[in-house]
């Protein structure tokens, strides 16, 4: 189990949660997340794959929580959002076409 020492892996250790999420193992995920703080999360700041997580999770809300935040920090890892199969959970939702609108791809 993860623990706060790993501090410079908080990526790794989220990347790891996006996974257990992705595969349906849905507690793995909620526990690993669930001990990040919100400080752990500045220093991460990998807002796009805690979005992930969270809609891999069900929890839409937060997802575009964090896809917020990621466009507001002009993540370049958004470039891929339109196309990135990662994110077809959360394709369904209106709110993500009116997020790849304000994202201003070229038709």
């Amino acid at each position: 189990m993860w623990e706060k020492s790993i501090g410079k892996d908080l990526l790794t250790v989220s990347s790891r949660a996006q996974i257990y999420a992705a595969a349906g193992q849905k507690e793995e995920a909620k526990k690993i997340i669930d001990q990040f703080t919100e400080e752990d999360i500045v220093n991460m700041n990998d807002h796009r794959n805690l979005a992930l997580i969270y809609s891999e999770l069900g929890d839409n809300d937060t997802a575009f929580n964090y896809l917020d935040r990621a466009f507001n920090q002009k993540d370049i890892s958004l470039t891929s959002i339109k196309v990135d199969p990662k994110f077809d959970v959360l394709r369904a939702d209106a709110r993500f076409d009116s997020y790849i609108k304000r994202m201003n791809f070229p038709e």
